[in-house]
């Protein structure tokens, strides 16, 4: 039903969960391949992109903007709703990512869309993340410190784990950060922006322009990086945002990749996997009893149990 019925960016697909009685995935076709067998049989595979995609299709303006996180937020969606088809628009949800200071100094471009800009200006320097949810009344997007919650549903060896494996990586720990502020403007008049330096935190911090982090240096040595904070001209500010930043580092990046099976499809759990919760995983062949959290699933339409 449908096969001649999809059209990338125009039809609309919804995947209900009538175990759950929730929606696994709304959102529209991308594109889609159309197969012949040996056996002349035809089939097609459709790529589909959730509601949030909508975000791809409007471009920012260059504008200078002083404000809190929220009235950043709602500048770029307002900017957003009035290029767009009503049902590409969004409300402003729930927003609980701040600033320490409430207050985000920056330039918009007009060479990014909409989904390039919130990630720039808001989730790259301020952390959190964004998700959408359709209402009665329409979309509305939610900017929080972190989705989904916790569950009391185990995934537990001999009982629902199938698989497990786990990656780790180390590659990607900063144990020395060096903050770096606002661009400093050069006397030269024919300096360039690469010719110009920027705020750093040498006069507040004992001569030093970097961070360390003594932990991190016992367990990869030093390895340096920078974060660059265009936004703030004092350069306290600017310590207390590469301490922060440098805090909340975790020690250790690591993923998990588990098969498990979902037995709430059965009535042995009382409910299901959801993205963005944590499940205690518990293997201990492999010494593992943590609380991990799910960033991405594969949804089996038909063998749920097998999500």
């Amino acid at each position: 039903t449908g096969y001649n019925d999809m059209e990338p960016f125009q039809s609309s697909v919804r995947v209900f969960n009538i175990i759950t009685g929730r929606y696994d995935f709304v959102g529209r076709v991308l594109d889609y391949e159309e197969i012949m067998d040996s056996d002349g049989s035809l089939s097609a595979n459709y790529l589909c992109e959730d509601q949030m995609s909508y975000l791809h299709d409007t471009m920012q303006r260059h504008l200078e903007f002083r404000g809190s996180p929220l009235q950043l937020l709602t500048t770029i969606i307002n900017y957003h709703n009035a290029q767009i088809e009503g049902y590409k628009q969004f409300k402003i949800g729930r927003v609980t990512v701040t600033d320490p200071n409430d207050y985000v100094y920056i330039y918009l471009s007009a060479e990014q869309s909409t989904w390039e800009t919130i990630q720039d200006k808001l989730v790259s320097r301020l952390g959190g993340e964004i998700s959408v949810r359709e209402e009665v009344d329409g979309l509305y997007i939610d900017y929080l410190i972190e989705t989904g919650g916790t569950s009391d549903v185990e995934i537990r060896l001999a009982k629902n784990l199938v698989t497990n494996s786990k990656k780790v990586d180390l590659t990607q720990i900063v144990s020395r950060l060096k903050p770096l502020g606002e661009r400093i403007e050069s006397e030269d008049e024919d300096a360039t922006d690469a010719s110009e330096g920027r705020l750093t935190i040498e006069s507040v911090n004992g001569g030093k322009d970097y961070i360390d982090r003594a932990d991190l240096i016992k367990l990869v040595g030093i390895r340096s990086g920078s974060v660059v904070w265009d936004d703030v001209t004092l350069a306290n500010n600017l310590l207390s945002k590469g301490r922060n930043w440098i805090d909340k580092q975790k020690t250790i990046l690591q993923q998990m990749r588990v098969s498990a099976l979902d037995l709430s499809i059965i009535g042995l759990e009382y409910d299901s996997f959801r993205l963005g919760y944590y499940h205690r995983l518990i293997n201990p062949i492999m010494a593992i009893d943590e609380m991990i959290r799910i960033i991405g699933m594969q949804i089996h339409l038909d063998n749920p149990e097998s999500n």
